[in-house]
């Protein structure tokens, strides 16, 4: 899906001004206006987020709209990670499937599925640096890793890259918590 539109045409300027600023203070979801007064979202995790929250609500003739599952997309067994600069490795492979144990802290348990609500706090500002990726890594996944990789994928849409950048930074964060 490549955009989320909301028809709110009949909505004044300033009642679509507080509806956006609502979206972004409960859900940090970065709507804007387009040329036809509607509320617009592009951002695909973003998208993701908001189909998985209303999915639940919406009638049986809007089930056409919700969340559809995609089809499972393997991961190569050697691949290319981008990293930003900051983070320096002398061993790629070994580092990186190292840290990609990880991944598995996404996931919520008794749905087997990664809990959207919980990561999008972290990701929203992760993404923002996603066009700081400067170094780049030939490695190969370990079979595990790649399984785990491909499932968060299909089920965020984020990039391989940003998912392994933030195996790296969310373990920095938490350091730094202690």
């Amino acid at each position: 899906m490549n955009k989320i539109i909301l028809s709110t045409d009949s909505f004044t300027t300033s009642e679509n001004e507080q509806l956006i600023q609502l979206l972004f203070k409960k859900f940090k979801l970065r709507f804007s206006v387009d040329g036809q007064n509607r509320l617009i979202l592009y951002d695909q995790f973003q998208i993701i987020y908001f189909l998985k929250l209303v999915s639940p609500w919406l009638s049986p003739a809007m089930e056409r709209k919700a969340a559809v599952m995609l089809p499972l997309k393997p991961i190569a067994k050697r691949t290319t990670v981008y990293l930003p600069s900051t983070i320096n490795l002398r061993k790629p492979t070994a580092e990186i499937n190292e840290k990609l144990v990880k991944l598995y802290s996404l996931f919520c348990l008794e749905k087997k599925s990664v809990c959207l609500h919980t990561i999008f706090k972290e990701f929203e500002q992760l993404a923002s640096i996603k066009h700081t990726m400067a170094a780049g890594y030939q490695i190969v996944i370990q079979e595990p890793y790649r399984d785990l990789l491909a499932k968060v994928r299909q089920q965020t849409e984020l990039s391989i890259s940003l998912l392994v950048n933030y195996c790296f930074v969310g373990l920095v964060n938490e350091v730094q918590i202690n």
